[in-house]
This record gives structure tokens, sequence and C-alpha cells, in this order.
């Protein structure tokens, strides 16, 4: 077997070690598409993991590329690994197997994540790797990201970590079986962006992000895990990073890898900004965006190195456009076009949840008008109401002066009556000025209720007297159309009733303006 086909052999039989005997040679068929070496094997793996087998001492460098099935049991339970107590197995992995322990000196109660070496390229490399993880882990501190608690080595010589122990489902399972709503889906990516940020600024690419290494707690709290294949952009260690960059090291989950990584070009924070797009669409839409039925691993990676995927949209009409642009710029074929960072990402997210306008949007004054409305349900129906009494008072107030210039023409002069008419439009524009101030968002809040508004500019035309009855009863009659529309009946009585009594009180020869307000009133 060769060096570099090791990797995939490793990743394919954990994989099906992980499935059940009767389900494996399907997932082998779609796994190897065709390729009968590497079947074999994986299957050879397989045998030998079905045999049992005895070590009298350790396995040596020399052995340990070969027999990887002797990984599985590097640790019995109960066994002792410095401070820590084996549990048991919890999973495996190309990089090592991992365990559940407790604290079992008697300092205090814990209990972590004990990953211990299983079976790599060779030994020197993965030894180098885990230098690498527990270096990686003890600079990143992070709500989102499971905590390094201790490192050392085993009595057989074997690195280990000692990692919080988070006892959580994968991300996907649950959104799923938590019946996540959109918005809680997307705060929860948005955690996740945001802790994949962090570690961004301090010089660690994960390059593996999928579900299966981000589990979400009880309480709704996800936590990244396993930087072990995690690539320091910024290394002390010269000769650290060779293993990361020789030829055929190109470690992975291909569905959820960038073409970059698919091609074996260099790895940067745009990686994961890819990665976070798969997770994002998948969690979304229920649905992969590469992996079909029936296709095999090869065909998986040219489908996230070549293919468009199915828009969001396509499955779920909610998610047309805004989220469905963040989608495509986070998964662009090109790493220039994606999002700058994860924090963009996150924020975009935010701004999506937000009613915002978004970063990878064009700004249009028409998209941001839009996103406003939504955003400003109740404070844009206020405006929109202030506007109506601007335009109904006007429209009122020419009404009026129109009937009232018709009137006194007959004792004044038309210049006489264009002043009383301009005086009138100017009294009624500077009290509907007066009650559109009311609709500053800077003094009721974003968040002003039409009726707070309405019974602002109600005790307003109480407390301040006006002198001109036409600016009165233009004014009262659009706040009592008003309380109308929104239900509040009482309110549109009071209003109509003063309308009536003003138009009883200084217009009894105006017989249909009488019969107007009576209108109204009933």
């Amino acid at each position: 077997m060769s060096r570099d086909r090791w990797p995939l052999v490793t990743r394919l039989f954990h994989e099906a070690l992980e499935r059940d005997a009767s389900e494996r040679g399907r997932f082998l068929d779609e796994a190897c598409g065709g390729d009968a070496g590497l079947r074999h094997e994986v299957e050879s793996l397989l045998d030998a993991d079905a045999s049992p087998s005895q070590f009298i001492e350790p396995p040596t460098p020399k052995t340990m590329g070969g027999l990887l099935a002797q990984a599985q049991g590097l640790l019995a339970d109960g066994e002792r690994v410095g401070p820590w107590q084996v549990d048991g197995r919890v999973a495996a992995g190309g990089m090592g197997v991992v365990y559940r322990a407790h604290r079992a000196d008697g300092e205090y109660d814990q209990a972590v994540a004990l990953k211990v070496i299983g079976a790599g390229v060779s030994v020197p490399e993965v030894l180098a790797r885990f230098r690498i993880e527990r270096q990686t882990l003890a600079r990143l501190d992070h709500a989102h990201i499971a905590r390094l608690v201790d490192g050392g080595v085993t009595s057989r010589g074997l690195p280990y970590l000692a990692m919080e122990f988070v006892d959580g489902k994968p991300i996907d399972v649950f959104c799923k079986e938590s019946g996540l709503d959109l918005d809680a889906r997307l705060e929860l990516l948005e955690a996740v962006c945001e802790a994949v940020g962090y570690a961004h600024r301090h010089l660690v690419v994960h390059r593996d992000l999928k579900p299966s290494n981000i589990l979400v707690t009880a309480d709704g709290t996800p936590k990244l895990l396993d930087f072990g294949l995690a690539k320091l952009l910024e290394s002390g260690d010269a000769s650290a990073d060779v293993p990361l960059t020789r030829s055929g090291m190109r470690l992975m989950t291909p569905e959820y890898a960038s073409p970059e990584q698919i091609r074996g070009e260099p790895v940067t924070t745009a990686t994961d900004v890819h990665a976070l797009g798969v997770l994002l669409y998948e969690i979304l839409t229920g649905r992969h965006p590469f992996v079909r039925e029936g296709r095999s691993l090869p065909e998986v990676e040219r489908a996230v190195s070549e293919e468009t995927p199915p828009r969001p949209s396509v499955v779920d009409r909610r998610l047309a456009g805004d989220l469905e642009t963040i989608v495509r710029v986070a998964m662009h074929k090109e790493p220039a076009r994606r999002y700058a960072s994860a924090e963009r990402l996150a924020e975009d997210l935010r701004r999506f949840r937000e009613n915002r306008p978004i970063l990878a949007r064009k700004d249009t004054l028409r998209y941001r008008t839009a996103k406003f409305v939504r955003r400003n349900r109740l404070l844009s129906t206020a405006i929109v109401v202030a506007a109506l009494a601007v335009v109904g008072g006007t429209a009122g107030v020419a009404w009026w002066a129109w009937i009232a210039g018709k009137e006194s023409a007959r004792a004044e002069s038309a210049l006489t009556g264009e002043r009383r008419r301009a005086r009138s439009l100017e009294r009624v524009n500077g009290f509907l000025e007066r009650l559109l101030a009311a609709a500053d968002p800077r003094s009721h809040g974003r968040d002003a209720l039409v009726r707070d508004l309405l019974e602002s500019a109600t005790a307003t035309i109480d407390a301040e007297p006006v002198d001109d009855p036409e600016v009165e009863v233009n004014v009262r009659s659009t706040l009592g159309k008003t309380w109308f529309g929104i239900g509040m009946y009482a309110e549109a009585a009071t209003q109509q009733r003063r309308v009536l009594t003003l138009v009883e009180a200084r217009r009894p020869e105006e017989p249909q303006a009488l019969a107007q307000a009576h209108r109204v009133l009933a």
C-alpha cells in the first residue's frame, strides 16, 4: 500500500466500521467507485478487526501502520492514563481513538474526552500532528470551542489529549430533532461562524468542519471539536508543518471540503468559510449540496470542484432572496469571491435575522427601503399614518378653504380670500408638523406602537387650543378615521363627536358638511 493512499483507506475503514455489517458492502460500492484495490485494502482491515489479535508488547513504528485493528484496543475500560481513568470508547478516526474518562486521582471530579493516537501514515508524522493539535488547542479559549484540559504521554509512549467532554448531538441532528425554526438555526450557525472566526484570528484553520465535529448540548450551545487537522498559519517550529503540507497528505472529509482542498492546493481561512457554507446549506434544506444517492467518493469530489448545487429555494421557497445569496457567496468555487472571513458570514446571518441589508447584496435605495419596512413594521405603519394625515389634512383644508373662499368672495376681495386660505393651510401644516414629531424614533424608540403615536397626537390637540375651527375639524376627523382603522372604535367615536359639535356650532349653514359628520359618526 502506498503512503499517499493510507489516509483514504483508514478513513473508509472507520466509516465502514460504524455501519452494520449488512450495510458495509453497499457503502464500499459507493465509496470505492469501482476501485477494486482500494476496496480490498479496506476489507482486509475490516477482516482484521473482526479477528482477535493479541500483542505481548506495544506495536513498534514499523508495525503500527499495518495493524490498524490493534489501535481499536489501545486502552481498556478502567485503565489509567495519567490522572484519568477510562470509562469507555466514544469514537475512532484516522487520527486517533477517543474515550470518555474521568479524573481518578482524587484532586477533583471532571469528565473528559481522552484522545489517544490511533493509526496514521507513520508514527513520527502522527506524533508531530498530536504535538501541533495540543499546541493549537492550548491557545484557543472560546465558549464554542471544546477546551483543552490536559495533555501527556501514556505508559506506552503515545501522546494523549484530555479535552472538555461535550455531551451533545451533531448540529444537523440537533436541528432536526429539536424542530428548530429558521431563525434559531441561523442563530446557531452564527455562533459557529464566530467561533471559527476566533480560531482564524489566532492563525488556526480547522479545515475539517462537518456536523460530527460540531456538537450542540441540550441547552443549545454549539461546541467545535477536533482541531487535529488544523493547520497553523504561523508556527515557531518550521518542521511542525511538514506533515501537513507533504504531497498526498490531504486529510479532509470530501463532502465538506473546498474545491481547493480537493485539488490539493494551499488551505486558507476561505477553506473553512466554504465548509460553513455547506453546513448552512445542509441545515437550512435538510439536504447535502453535493452528496447524492449512488454517487461514489470520486464523483462527490468532482461535484465539489465543478458542480453548482441546486438553489436552496428549490427545496424551500422561504430560502429565496438574501439567504440564497448568503449560501451562494459562502460556497463560491473561487476562494477570493467567498466571504472575506467567517465573521463577515456571521454578520450577514445576523443582518438577515434582523431584516437589515446583507453585505453580500448590492446596496440600492429600493433594497434598503424594503429592509427598513420589514424591520420596522409598526414604525413604518405609523409613518404611513402620519403621512396620510398630512395628505388628508392638506386635502381637507384645501376643500374647506375652497368653500370658505367661495363664501368670502361675496364679502371680501379675491386677495383677502387667498390670504385667508394661506393662513389656514399654514396653521394646519404647523399643527400636523408637531404631531409628526411623535413619529421620530429618537423620541419613542424603533418599536413605537401606532397606538402610542395616536394617543400622543390626541393628547396634543386636546391640550393645545386651536383657534381655527377648520384646522380642528380637519385634524380631529383624520384622527378619528385612523383610530377607526386600527379597531379602536371608542376613541374614533370620541373624535368624531367633537367634529360634529364643531360643525354644528360653526357651520350650521353647511347642511352637506353636517350630514357628512353625522354619517361618519354613525
